[in-house]
């Protein structure tokens, strides 16, 4: 019979060369790509779009919505529209939990209705 105890020294002896496994880290967009979106949120300043291919949102400033100046984001989008939209900018910041005291990492999005047709 085989105890427990040698059964894990063994396999610990067998890996202990294997490097440490590691969570799958998360890849943003990269810049300069276009994305179908959902437009989940409408405010004065422009409109929050959720990325189809991503569990990210990014704002479209309303100087991003289109080519011309525009003064109110409704004229442009609707709340529930698909759109398509560019990729700008990607900001990685690392920030600490008040409840966990973890650290973690938030994704920001400056997105571009602006480079982008819209009937393609």
């Amino acid at each position: 019979r085989i105890s427990t105890q040698k059964v894990i020294m063994s396999y610990n002896r067998q890996h202990q060369n294997d490097p440490p496994p590691r969570r799958s880290q998360f890849q943003p967009p990269q810049p300069n790509t276009l994305h179908r979106g959902t437009v989940t949120r409408i405010e004065p300043y422009g409109a929050f779009v959720k990325l189809s291919s991503s569990p990210l949102s990014g704002l479209v400033h309303i100087s991003q919505l289109h080519n011309t100046k525009i003064d109110n984001v409704n004229d442009v989008v609707s709340l529930d529209m698909q759109v398509w939209v560019k990729i700008m900018e990607v900001t990685v910041e690392q920030f600490e939990d008040e409840v966990s005291g973890r650290m973690k990492t938030r994704h920001k999005l400056k997105l571009s209705m602006k480079y982008v047709d819209q009937d393609t």
